[in-house]
């Protein structure tokens, strides 16, 4: 399907969502005083920068306003007094100024060399050096006696990286590498305003939320300063003469009554242009489907004229409501989970507000997984003439390729198609029925997303994934692909295996685990009994006998083993099930079987009491204590069992309190208070985190005494360093990053010294490097980063996995803890623009991966990481080069060849890749960019060479 956007005529005299281009201008009405004011400023200063708010117009005032301006003193002059061209920065600024004088270049008919070719010497010009925007422009055949205007439409765009999530080393490199060209390109927009041969000046249209971004660039803040034009509002007057003229200019009429409804509900309208833009296209086709319709029998025939009348003002939602009407019309025609998915991926929520998110049409597919026709038919259908709800850069273009930007018409849409926002009100929780919206879906998918990475992340021993099935069917339901979990932080084929391996091993070990359930309860119960009947025989023997002091004696120590099985029985199940060795429903029948044995015990101590007032002993109370984390810990696992588990915590601290003062000394009393705390802070910490804050406090200071009381107790020195790292959690989810890495720092010695004095117990000796990952976690996220100190933990880190590595050569996972190591240290290093550095260490990385690879042939996840590798690789390389001679390790030529070297094994590692399985689009995909990339390499090598051969002659 192909679509062609055709400018405004009368048959269609309104844009819609969309903003006026220059082909627009005859019907452009309502500003002809600030199209004067604009053009005054831009004659009389080489840099304009106009500003304004969303919505403000600023687009269209300056491309349907002055540019066919600058186009009608052209044709009174007979020497061509203005040249221009217009761009947008996109995700690549350079190329698009490339593009746009490309362009300039071929309108004009340019002769002497093909397009491919003219468009390669500008981009040569222009990559040259800060000053090649002067040469570039004569290149794109604009004369020396002309006034050459840049307009860089939607300037804010340059500052996208700020907007984006930035948490893994491809988002960071990918961030740096977009600051480095926003720089270089600000930097030639700087020099060619100043150039002494040539009269270019620089126009922009910013957003005004946007101009504290400008600080980040040398001379940009002062240049828009001195030339801000600033978009004013428009009074009632300009927007009747935007209503109504356009209408009398194709030939209709509009009611005057409706006229001046449009005018009251437009004040105030936070999106007032693009709104009523909108909502006058829309009555302009409404009018013309009444002025098509036969006329009822008896009243003649009915006008072809259109009139525009209040009736059509109700049936297209009136102004409030005429988008959302609008989308829900053209939806029946798709299918609705496709187009949640594109526009899922075309928006985002930055500080509470919606934002638009402009991605490639091969991003967009990528990332949506919606098959290439449908989502054609998607695209065209949303960007059509009537519509505009989604535009395309290069504007109107009959068919959208893998390159066409696709970003959506206006954020008026995000705001007011309730499909996208959601109903007021709506939570998103497990009882609320009303819909939170695509764009709050995407957010609660993506915090989704990330817990399940942070699961993959931490140190796994087992296959086991606590609520698989639950994650399993999320994950299933959704549109999931590689590209879309790149915005999550990546890893999407890791986070699939673990989901695949938990809900095998769930499957493996169901049936086994509940006959081990039935068999383990029926055994308790059946133990216990024996056991509780023979303490009941036995004290009241010890009564009946006047508490003989022998009877006594052995009815103690009948009470004591009771107790002690209990316990040992609610030790052994807590740990299975924390070892993933028992799934939740064996756990919870184990439990419901110790709860019976300790309410036997309860009974039968209660019965052989001879006080009035019964209160039971310590060690019952202990067993109810430990009977209720027990439970607790179970339930904080299950599905719907909050309110419980909170019940049961509670139960359990006031439990331990009460011990605590029947046994003020007891180092046993002491643990379980300590327990309790942080159990029934564990249930809190999601909603409640200040009280799950004191609670954790509350059990360090426990954890401290018991600590300092027997220094080389390697559980003690644990629970304390536990306890300390969950209070500096709650602070990192809270982003108080600045005490959570004192708590971090705090933990991180008592982990090192557990590890030194435990070398054998492997839970103790992973703690530390677990203490350092979050401890550099939260250097990467405090502003400003303490890059320094996250080398060094990273360092420090890099040191132990390689004396496991020495223990533990050809252990592939010691491998590839390795491999994340250094990485993380590489892309640190990029951050501080230590590229060469960051080359080096990432070079260790693609040594590390194909060992891996060379172990395991058949392994093609192994090898699609190290053709990723390879990818990021080649990416520091071209770090080096933009960082300039200073930071290279090696001449331009020798970086080149080594880069061509690099991306000539990605290139065969996708190539094998795409063989293994031609129809993994991804694989297949990856394999052409790698081959264009490969051939780009191959060619600005050659050129150099090229250059360098006369010198060497």
């Amino acid at each position: 399907m192909s679509w062609v956007r055709h400018g405004l005529s009368n048959d269609q005299p309104f844009p819609g969502l969309r903003p006026f281009d220059h082909e627009d201008h005859a019907f452009f009405f309502g500003r002809r005083s600030q199209i004067a004011s604009l053009y005054g400023l831009l004659d009389r200063s080489r840099f304009v920068a106009v500003i304004g708010s969303s919505g403000s117009g600023k687009s269209s005032l300056t491309r349907a306003g002055l540019l066919p301006v600058l186009e009608e003193e052209n044709e009174q002059s007979r020497s061509g007094k203005w040249a221009w061209c217009s761009m947008r920065p996109g995700d690549a600024p350079l190329a698009s100024l490339a593009d746009a004088l490309a362009h300039l270049a071929d309108s004009r008919d340019v002769g002497g060399t093909t397009s491919d070719i003219r468009r390669h010497h500008i981009e040569y010009q222009l990559g040259r050096s800060s000053f090649g925007l002067a040469d570039a422009v004569s290149e794109a055949g604009v004369g020396a006696d002309e006034k050459f205007v840049l307009v860089v439409d939607q300037f804010e765009e340059l500052f996208r990286y700020a907007d984006r999530p930035s948490e893994t080393e491809a988002d960071r490199l990918r961030d740096a590498t977009s600051r480095s060209e926003a720089k270089r390109f600000v930097e030639l927009l700087m020099e060619g305003r100043r150039s002494a041969d040539r009269d270019i000046r620089v126009l922009i249209t910013m957003r005004s939320d946007f101009i504290g971004a400008c600080s980040d660039f040398p001379g940009l803040p002062e240049a828009v300063s001195a030339t801000q034009f600033l978009v004013p509002g428009l009074e009632l007057d300009q927007i009747e003469q935007i209503i109504t003229e356009p209408i009398k200019r194709a030939g209709a009429t509009i009611d005057p009554a409706l006229v001046q409804q449009l005018l009251t509900d437009a004040q105030g309208e936070p999106d007032q242009l693009p709104v009523l833009q909108h909502c006058l296209l829309q009555l302009w086709q409404q009018a013309g489907v009444v002025a098509s319709q036969p006329a009822e029998p008896g009243e003649g025939y009915p006008s072809l004229a259109r009139h525009i009348d209040p009736g059509c003002y109700v049936a297209v939602g009136k102004m409030s409501g005429a988008l959302s009407v609008h989308a829900e019309k053209l939806l029946p025609k798709l299918r609705e989970e496709a187009v949640g998915a594109v526009f899922r991926a075309l928006s985002d929520i930055k500080d509470g507000r919606a934002i638009r998110r402009a991605l490639s049409y091969a991003q967009l597919r990528d990332e949506c997984g919606v098959p290439d026709e449908e989502l054609r038919r998607i695209v065209d259908l949303f960007r059509a003439d009537d519509c505009s709800f989604l535009v395309t850069s290069p504007a109107g273009i009959a068919n959208v390729t893998d390159d066409t930007v696709i970003d959506v018409g206006h954020e008026a849409l995000l705001r007011r198609w309730e499909r996208i926002r959601g109903l007021p009100g709506a939570t998103g929780d497990a009882g609320d029925k009303m819909p939170i919206g695509w764009l709050a879906q995407e957010q609660k998918d993506g915090r989704k997303y990330q817990m399940l990475l942070s699961m993959l992340d931490s140190d796994r021993r087992s296959n086991k994934v606590e609520g698989i099935e639950r994650h399993w069917d999320w994950w299933r339901k959704g549109s999931r692909t590689p590209k879309w979990a790149e915005r999550y932080g990546g890893n999407f084929a890791g986070v699939e295996d673990m989901l695949r391996r938990g809900l095998a091993y769930q499957r493996r070990s169901r049936l086994l685990m509940r006959s081990m359930a039935v068999a383990a309860g029926a055994l308790v119960l059946w133990v216990g009994y024996l056991q509780y009947r023979n303490y009941v025989d036995t004290r009241e023997r010890a009564t009946q006998q006047a508490r003989a002091d022998e009877n006594r004696r052995l009815a103690d120590q009948n009470f004591a083993r009771s107790i002690s099985n209990a316990q040992a029985f609610l030790d052994r199940t807590l740990a299975a099930l924390n070892a993933g060795d028992m799934k939740i429903a064996a756990a919870v029948s184990m439990e419901e079987a110790a709860q019976s044995a300790v309410s036997s015990i309860q009974n039968a101590e209660g019965q052989s009491a001879v006080q009035p007032g019964f209160d039971p002993s310590p060690e019952t109370l202990s067993l109810e204590i430990k009977l209720d984390n027990t439970a607790t810990d179970i339930l904080i696992r299950s599905k719907n069992s909050e309110d419980e588990a909170r019940k049961r915590a509670a139960s359990a601290l006031q439990l331990a309190e009460k011990l605590v003062v029947l046994q003020p000394n007891s180092d046993g009393a002491q643990s379980l208070l300590y327990e309790s705390k942080f159990r029934l802070a564990d249930v809190l910490a999601e909603k409640q985190s200040q009280t799950a804050l004191s609670l954790y406090r509350e059990a360090r200071g426990i954890a401290q005494k018991l600590a300092d009381k027997s220094p080389g107790d390697g559980e003690r020195q644990y629970h304390l360093a536990f306890s300390t790292v969950k209070i500096g959690e709650v602070f990192r989810d809270d982003q108080k990053y600045g005490e959570a890495r004192q708590q971090f720092e705090l933990a991180l010695p008592v982990a090192d010294k557990l590890a030194v004095d435990h070398p054998d117990n492997p839970v103790w000796v992973a703690y530390a490097p677990n203490t350092m990952s979050k401890l550099a976690g939260v250097m990467a996220r405090q502003s400003p980063p303490d890059l320094d100190r996250a080398l060094q933990l990273y360092d420090a880190a890099l040191q132990r996995q390689n004396g496991l590595a020495e223990r533990f050569p050809t252990n592939s996972v010691v491998i590839s803890n390795r491999i994340t190591t250094r990485r993380g240290r590489a892309e640190v290093l990029a951050r501080k623009g230590e590229w060469a550095k960051a080359s080096a260490e990432f070079d260790e990385v693609v040594a590390g991966r194909e060992t891996l690879v060379d172990a395991d042939r058949n392994n093609m996840t192994s090898l699609e990481y190290l053709a990723m590798d390879y990818e990021r690789a080649v990416s520091l390389l071209f770090g080096q080069l933009d960082a300039g001679a200073g930071e290279a390790s090696m001449p331009t030529a020798d970086l080149l060849n080594k880069a061509v070297t690099v991306e000539t094994k990605a290139h065969d590692a996708w190539l094998k890749l795409a063989k293994v399985d031609p129809k993994n689009l991804i694989w297949q995909k990856s394999l052409t960019e790698s081959g264009k990339r490969l051939d780009e390499l191959k060619l600005r090598l050659g050129t150099i060479q090229a250059s360098q051969e006369p010198a060497r002659q």
